[in-house]
């Protein structure tokens, strides 16, 4: 039986000797403590520097340090004309933040799809549903047009929308075991912005490269050669960057 009113994982205390620690798992590993997010440069020319380190609570997701990370590079005048980041802290959002805020370009691999039905050689995922911005309405493979569109924020105060398909439609359609396992029996979607959703279809449509999967599972040493040998041209004062 699920335990109501629990307090969320962040808010718990988890010892008596640091109240502000806290319990998060990676990977099937647990741990009680903080996160260290260390940004260093990775010129292939000269020696690697620290030149942001910021410390968090252990419930703290990667995607929501980046944006901090940039805005306290941009306070001590060393923006990296290139950021290189892992997946965990790849966010579609920032990458169009720090390009209009502080001109630096992100660079990295967008988490794929989590849900069932990009997994499922049969499952109709997000890239099966056709988006009319202009109309504020989504179709889908059958050509139905989605019932309702609510705008809202996520929780990072970011802008998304909440689409939902009638129940009627989906309960008498034929593809509906491949769309959508929901007991009400319909098809919902969440959206980003208009922008920011181009953006995620343009990065997960990039073929893969497979130096820079293998630099991303290699050691850190690996991964900051291999990053640094893409591009190296530009101002000395606007060297690369690399966040884990």
């Amino acid at each position: 039986m699920p335990i109501r009113n629990c307090l969320p994982r962040r808010f718990e205390i988890r010892s008596p000797y640091d109240t502000d620690a806290r319990y998060a798992s990676k990977r099937g590993v647990g741990h009680t403590g903080y996160k260290v997010h260390i940004t260093e440069t990775c010129e292939a020319d000269r020696p690697n520097l620290i030149t942001n380190v910021i410390t968090t609570p252990a419930t703290t997701p990667d995607v929501a340090v980046l944006p901090v990370v940039h805005d306290q590079l941009a306070e001590k005048e060393l923006p990296p004309r290139e950021h290189y980041a892992d997946e965990g802290y790849a966010d579609a959002v920032e990458f169009q933040h720090a390009a209009q805020a502080h001109d630096i370009e992100v660079v990295g691999r967008l988490r794929e799809d989590p849900s069932w039905q990009a997994h499922e050689a049969q499952g109709y995922d997000r890239a099966n549903f056709q988006v009319d911005w202009e109309h504020t309405r989504v179709i889908c493979r059958k050509d139905k047009p989605s019932h309702t569109w609510r705008a809202g924020l996520d929780p990072y105060g970011n802008r998304r929308y909440d689409v939902a398909f009638a129940a009627r439609v989906c309960q008498t359609c034929t593809a509906r075991a491949a769309c959508t396992q929901a007991l009400s029996g319909r098809r919902t979607l969440t959206l980003p912005a208009q922008e920011v959703y181009e953006a995620l279809n343009d990065q997960r449509a990039l073929p893969a490269d497979a130096g820079f999967q293998a630099a991303l599972q290699g050691p850190r040493r690996d991964r900051r050669h291999h990053f640094t040998g893409r591009e190296l041209d530009g101002p000395a004062h606007r060297p690369l960057l690399w966040v884990g």
